[in-house]
């Protein structure tokens, strides 16, 4: 996360800037999870008979 790479003594601004990045990447990967969520679960069921 860009909050990560911060050096100690950053300003307030870079901070700032980081902590909203980091919102965004979080934001994202939650979306793409969820459209994997829902991929699954609209995908057919193959039941095989033995």
């Amino acid at each position: 996360m860009p909050t990560e790479l911060l050096l100690p003594g950053s300003s307030p601004w870079v901070l700032l800037r980081g902590a909203l990045s980091d919102v965004d990447r979080r934001e994202a990967n939650a979306v793409q999870l969820l459209r994997a969520a829902l991929l699954v679960c609209l995908s057919p069921i193959d039941v095989q008979t033995n």
